[in-house]
């Protein structure tokens, strides 16, 4: 993300500096906005500085989230009770003083294990660039507490969905209804972006997560895979060539699947890849929702020619 100039002379540097760091290493919860710029609310192209509260180990569901947050907001107003309270309190009312990681008192959060921190709102991670809703996923470093937003290309559909649609003062049926499907689903939510994250970084993945995986392969299409692949100049250490997977148009306006060689450099930006039976598989952002689902496979048919089959349930 870009640096603002003032950046370097405010402790809400380290946590632009730290973006790199968060995305291969981060912990995914949720954020919900104790306070922001009422301009992060708004389309526009400026980003911001907002303060934001997360769980610390246990998951909290969102609406619980939110009224922790608005609990907090209202210390600045003076309705502290204790003193760590008040401190609370006196950041929020002074915009100049950045906290991070600081836990909330018992007194705030009873048994929920809660922490808030000042973020540095990029709008190109949120799908709209700007804030629809006052919460979010968020990839924190707990020992730290510098935080900043699941960028949305790693988002669910479904919530891609949910956070898409917009809330006005005509609407508090649709808030109440956003608000239990958000709770109902904060918890698959959350695992699917913690494995999607693994993806995206090149960890293990489970064999209970293999479903999940946009490509699977069956063994029999990955050993075939493996053959092919086995060329000198390869992407990875193995000297393999890596597959990319990717969708294009006929000549009659049908979509269909394809896979190939891969031997430029991969962009990890461009593309995400990962490593499914020993075949490193690429696949572009842009395809992703095109691809999800699909599954290749390699039938050892008696009596012919044995081709790959790529069943995408999208379009093929």
């Amino acid at each position: 993300m870009d640096k603002p100039a003032w950046a370097d002379k405010d402790k809400l540097g380290r946590a632009i500096a730290a973006e790199e760091r968060l995305l291969k290493h981060g912990v995914v919860t949720w954020g919900a906005v104790v306070q922001a710029n009422n301009a992060l609310f708004q389309p526009g192209v400026e980003n911001a500085p907002l303060q934001i509260l997360y769980a610390i180990k246990s998951d909290v569901e969102v609406s619980d989230l939110s009224s922790y947050a608005s609990r907090i907001y209202d210390l600045k107003e003076g309705s502290a009770t204790n003193s760590e309270e008040a401190k609370i309190g006196e950041v929020l009312a002074d915009e100049f003083i950045t906290i991070y990681g600081k836990k909330l008192p018992q007194s705030l959060s009873g048994d929920a294990a809660l922490a808030t921190s000042a973020m540095y709102l990029c709008r190109h991670h949120l799908p709209c660039g700007y804030l629809l809703h006052g919460w979010f996923p968020i990839l924190v470093e707990k020992r730290s507490g510098l935080a900043i937003v699941v960028p949305f290309d790693y988002w669910p559909e479904e919530l891609l969905a949910l956070w898409q649609r917009p809330i006005n003062e005509q609407a508090s049926e649709l808030e109440d209804w956003l608000n239990q499907v958000a709770v109902a689903n904060a918890g698959s939510v959350k695992r699917f972006l913690e494995f999607w994250l693994k993806v995206c970084r090149g960890e293990p993945i489970g064999k209970e997560e293999v479903p999940l995986l946009p490509v699977v392969l069956t063994e029999s299409s990955a050993n075939y895979l493996r053959d092919l692949c086995a060329q000198p100049g390869g992407d990875g250490k193995d000297g393999m060539l890596p597959i990319r997977v990717s969708v294009a148009g006929s000549a009659v306006g049908a979509m269909h699947t394809s896979v190939d060689y891969e031997s430029e450099p991969i962009d990890r930006k461009r593309d995400v890849t990962y490593k499914h039976h020993g075949v490193q598989l690429v696949i572009s952002r842009k395809a992703l929702p095109y691809v999800m689902g699909t599954k290749v496979d390699y039938p050892q048919a008696d009596g012919s020619h044995p081709v790959l089959e790529i069943n995408n349930p999208n379009f093929d």
